[in-house]
């Protein structure tokens, strides 16, 4: 890339107050097993509590005459137990190894997360469930060749799924030209069903988040009781959130997102893994313009188990120019 030393120092900088993320995760786990953990305080504190206890045993003894018994005897037999479940137990401790590991959404691992997950299971023996061509993470894998090819010593079985359960026909075609966008040689999905509702596409000319917002309520009431999403960029999320809880009653949002409400306006990387009985897709251009736009398109279009709408501004991107057109919805009288 041409960086020099002082670029790419500043491209590893970060601004003060930031806090922790989940990538800071893998390199303190990193950091540990290459300069150890200071267990200085913690082993002060076990003495201490040891002391205590050898002290409690030595006047119980000394006051009840007992004889035979040993001070260290009395304070291991009354020291106290672990009664963590194995599952706290694990949770707590760093080290902890497992016998097998199921790991979903794989493809979003870094190299790094991978070398952290990897010291967990001595013996190799993992599930990996994944799809790379949802992948979102800047440092996720593109190709399941990549990963394999990062831990040669690892043996690896690749098996391909490639029936749909969730998603109707009609909406796996739609994406299908998104699909192809990332990966041409990407093998296809077959749906188990061909769906009953039509995938639209819509040109938004005027306030797109009012738009959406009157969409919103007319799909949130097609639905009958069914889970609709709003799934739109990072940044355009807050502004339609507020504009459809006015729309949509009980509709949720933001750090407090309930999914068990009947409408949900979320980004691409939160929809992830979760599906609904309609989507709608606000500003299919905005999505595309992400580092990985194409990926994160694809994971909104394919989160509905049947309707599914795409707003976008001017011209239709070409991926989803053959998707149906729908007329702009009128106003309500005010």
């Amino acid at each position: 890339l041409g960086l020099g030393t002082e670029d790419a120092a500043e491209l590893l900088h970060r601004a003060p107050g930031g806090g922790w993320g989940p990538a800071d995760v893998a390199l303190l786990d990193e950091a540990a097993e290459l300069l150890g953990v200071d267990d200085t305080d913690a082993a002060a504190a076990d003495r201490a509590t040891r002391e205590r206890d050898l002290a409690y045993a030595r006047r119980v003894l000394a006051g009840s005459g007992t004889r035979g018994v040993s001070a260290e005897a009395m304070a291991d037999r009354f020291a106290e137990s672990d009664t963590r479940v194995l599952a706290e137990r694990a949770a707590a401790d760093r080290t902890w190894a497992y016998g097998h590991a199921v790991v979903d959404e794989a493809q979003e691992l870094s190299p790094m997360q991978w070398r952290m997950l990897l010291r967990r299971v001595p013996s190799g023996s993992l599930t990996v469930v994944g799809d790379v061509n949802q992948t979102s993470s800047v440092g996720g894998s593109t190709s399941w060749d990549s990963l394999a090819a990062q831990h040669p010593r690892r043996r690896w079985t690749v098996v391909e799924l490639t029936v749909n359960y969730r998603t109707p026909q009609s909406v796996m075609d739609a994406a299908l030209p998104v699909l192809r966008a990332m990966d041409p040689a990407a093998t296809a999905p077959v749906s188990a069903r061909s769906g009953e509702d039509t995938p639209w596409r819509l040109e938004v000319e005027d306030d797109l988040v009012a738009v959406t917002a009157r969409l919103a309520a007319q799909e949130h009431a097609a639905l009958e009781g069914g889970h609709l999403a709003v799934i739109a960029p990072t940044a355009l999320v807050p502004a339609l959130a507020s504009a459809v809880a006015e729309s949509v009653q009980g509709s949720s949002s933001g750090a407090d997102l309930d999914l068990a409400s009947s409408c949900v306006v979320i980004d691409p990387t939160r929809a992830k893994g979760l599906e609904f009985d309609g989507v709608l897709v606000a500003d299919v251009g905005g999505l595309l313009e992400a580092t990985r736009g194409h990926s994160d398109l694809y994971v909104a279009m394919t989160r509905t188990t049947g309707r599914l709408g795409l707003l976008h501004t001017g011209r239709a991107p070409d991926v989803i120019a053959g998707v149906p057109t729908r007329q702009v919805p009128t106003p309500p009288a005010s």
